[in-house]
């Protein structure tokens, strides 16, 4: 279980491990009684920091570990943005990147961004069959799946121009971190183990992530009671209103759905973490004991239906106990606890959040700070973009006015008219076609709409451009949805 805290410890880096191999041979190692202990506080110690550095804390900026980053910076640089292709192209193109584990964790980690009911808006989409939600033992090789980016591939893909690539051995590997604007976290169900310091996601609705961000940059914070938006759970392939809040124990609990008729239970539903081979072993194991008298799946591709049989009255009589009823047939469960630890921007110091909406804000407050790096970068591209457009410009109009003669001359002395006209020589590469009235023109209209828009730039707050960001991300997605 992890651990509240309120330091925020440093993650050593694993290049000054000793090598254990060697130091058990050493003398010091045999006679200083103090094997254990140093085992314990040095290569224990050092392996823990590994595991919550590497595998098992997510980076607050986008919600992932380095193996899942590094599968995103791989399928945003190979040829698998352009179309689908095997997933051991996208596997190859990872170990590029200096990763040291197996092909079976990249597998998991591809088939987990690609899997709806546990990320319903999944980067990647594998053709092929992987888990889902009733039939999660699911095992395909990965020569015969296929990888390419979703619908929503984009939503990771905000202020490329802003990532700090890290190299290591020569090679460029993956981002620090990718800028989404939401964080991406709350978005999916997933966990992991760690030293004191574990991980638990749950997947809540965009809609309410996005509305509490928004708060959160107005107000400051969406963690008061006047301030906090609700985040409402969602499951692909779960009912909304299968999905309840209990205000007495301030928890939400997933519930299945049922029919009696007669000596017969008809369950049409079953809740989040209830797979068919679960439910069917616990059925079995029941008629084995004489609990019920038979079962017989009936469901039809998504539409579950299980049918129950019961002997005389025996139905009637479990019925009568209606929680144990629940509990026997597992019909409800309640939904799990988070356990938000993460890495910090430095991916090295460790957040830990006592909620949801805490670390939304924490999350908004360094995503505005790149906001304002993103303002800074756009304005002096603009401004570039402007010069440059002035400068062609010009050159087209002193040949237009009959000032700069370009036919029939040596380049040295056309480019001495260029320097006394302080015009760059960039012009001399645009082709004869583009040495016209109409070009010249829409030069002055691009720097017109370019000049425009710096102003814009300049006149919006990092927290407007923010805003509008989320706006368009809702309409956007959700749009896609509606369709």
């Amino acid at each position: 279980m992890s651990k509240k805290t309120t330091k925020k410890p440093n993650i050593l880096n694993l290049d000054d491990t000793l090598d254990f191999d060697e130091y058990i041979q050493t003398e010091e190692a045999a006679t200083s009684g103090m094997f254990v202990e140093e085992f314990l506080n040095t290569f224990i110690r050092e392996y823990g920091f590994y595991v919550i550095e590497t595998r098992a804390l997510p980076n607050i900026m986008d919600g992932l570990r380095i193996g899942a980053r590094k599968i995103m910076y791989a399928s945003m640089t190979s040829s698998i943005r352009k179309k689908p292709e095997k997933m051991g192209v996208l596997i190859g193109e990872v170990f590029k990147q200096e990763y040291h584990h197996g092909d079976a964790s990249l597998q998991n980690t591809i088939e987990f961004l690609s899997s709806d009911h546990l990320f319903k808006y999944h980067p990647l989409q594998v053709k092929g069959q992987i888990p889902s939600l009733r039939v999660n033992k699911v095992k395909t090789a990965a020569r015969y799946l296929k990888v390419g980016h979703s619908p929503y591939f984009f939503m990771y893909e905000y202020d490329k121009e802003l990532w700090n690539i890290k190299v290591e051995e020569g090679t460029k590997v993956e981002p620090e971190f990718l800028f989404p604007i939401i964080p991406m976290q709350l978005l999916q169900r997933t966990s992991s183990p760690g030293f004191g310091f574990s991980y638990t996601s749950f997947s809540f609705k965009l809609e309410d992530i996005i509305d509490n961000c928004v708060t959160s940059i107005i107000n400051g914070t969406c963690n008061t009671l006047f301030n906090k938006q609700i985040l409402r759970p969602e499951i692909v392939g779960i009912k909304d209103e299968n999905i309840i809040y209990n205000e007495s124990k301030e928890s939400w609990y997933n519930v299945g759905e049922y029919e009696i008729d007669g000596d017969t239970l008809l369950i049409t539903d079953l809740p989040y973490n209830i797979t068919n081979e679960k439910f069917e072993l616990l059925l079995n194991n029941y008629e084995e004991k004489f609990l019920i008298k038979s079962w017989t799946n009936k469901s039809k591709g998504d539409e579950m239906k299980y049918e129950i049989k019961f002997g005389a009255g025996q139905l009637k009589q479990q019925y009568n106990y209606k929680w144990k009823f629940y509990q026997k047939f597992n019909l409800f469960t309640k939904i799990k606890t988070t356990h938000l630890n993460q890495l910090d921007l430095n991916g090295k110091s460790i957040l830990f959040f006592e909620n949801e909406h805490k670390l939304i804000d924490a999350f908004v407050i360094r995503r505005l700070n790149f906001y304002r790096k993103r303002k800074s970068k756009l304005i002096l591209k603009l401004i570039f973009d402007i010069d440059t457009l002035e400068d062609k410009a010009k050159f087209l109009k002193l040949i237009l006015d009959g000032k700069l003669i370009i036919n029939n001359r040596k380049i040295l002395d056309i480019k001495e008219d260029l320097d006394k006209f302080e015009v760059t020589y960039e012009g001399l590469k645009l082709p004869i076609s583009k040495l016209t009235k109409e070009e010249y023109e829409k030069y002055l209209e691009e720097i017109k709409e370019l000049k425009d828009y710096l102003e814009y730039v300049k006149t919006t707050t990092e927290k407007e451009m923010y805003l509008n960001d989320l706006v368009e991300l809702r309409e956007n997605v959700l749009g896609t949805l509606k369709q």
